[in-house]
């Protein structure tokens, strides 16, 4: 088809090839009918579904080597790592609604609990920054700089919080809720997983080398992770103050 003669229906450009070099938009813009929902719930939700089993199972098999090949330029078959991230976030609101994961105190806890959750966008994303800042300065010297970080732990951030929601049938148990199972797990597997991430992302460095890395990363984080915690709900209130 000649799309010379045709302008963007976006931005009024005028069209050489089959998408607008200005603002990106296909020149195929077919009337709104059931081909069109057809063909846009195909694109959504089945690429949506595509990518994401992909990722998820990429991650699963082999969390570094699958962060290594996205840093890499092979991203075609991957799902994005925010919108996992995003996935992930509000699939754990949606589920932890109404359960407290902080019921130690009782008003305390479900006071935490409410708040924790009403500001989960915000705080995952410093946990993000922390996870990241102190992947970068643990191995700093190694060829992984902190925006690919950001990238890695968000894959890893988005991952855990999946297992997490994989895990909520043992919260539904008296006694593994009273010991915290569901997240104790969660936990576990986040650190595990963490720990094969860098152990695949850094083959040169020996086993117990990455664990003793992994160990200060995750030390450090928790500093940084509770320490922004504390300053965001300083700054715009929280149960600690």
């Amino acid at each position: 088809m000649n799309h010379s003669a045709h302008r963007c229906k976006n931005c009024d450009n005028v069209l050489t090839g089959k998408y607008c070099h200005t603002c990106g938009q296909s020149a195929e813009t077919p009337a709104v009918g059931a081909g069109f929902i057809a063909k846009e719930f195909r694109q959504t939700f089945i690429s949506f579904n595509n990518g994401f089993f992909y990722t998820v199972g990429h991650l699963i098999s082999g969390p570094g080597t699958m962060v290594r090949e996205y840093l890499a330029g092979r991203r075609i078959r991957h799902m994005r790592p925010f919108l996992l991230l995003s996935t992930g976030t509000y699939a754990y609101c949606y589920h932890y609604l109404g359960i407290n994961l902080f019921d130690g105190a009782a008003n305390d806890g479900r006071s935490f609990n409410a708040w924790y959750l009403r500001n989960i966008t915000w705080l995952q994303l410093s946990q993000l920054a922390a996870s990241s800042a102190a992947s970068t300065a643990v191995f700093g010297r190694h060829p992984v700089n902190f925006p690919q970080f950001v990238i890695a732990n968000t894959y890893l951030t988005g991952f855990r919080m999946l297992v997490g929601i994989g895990f909520l049938p043992l919260h539904l148990i008296p006694f593994m809720r009273q010991w915290h199972a569901a997240s104790f797990v969660t936990g576990v597997v986040g650190i595990v997983y963490l720990y094969l991430m860098y152990r695949e992302l850094f083959p040169s460095l020996s086993p117990a080398g990455v664990l003793l890395r992994t160990a200060a990363v995750y030390l450090l984080m928790l500093v940084l992770a509770v320490s922004g915690m504390a300053a965001y709900a300083a700054v715009f209130g929280g149960p600690f103050f």
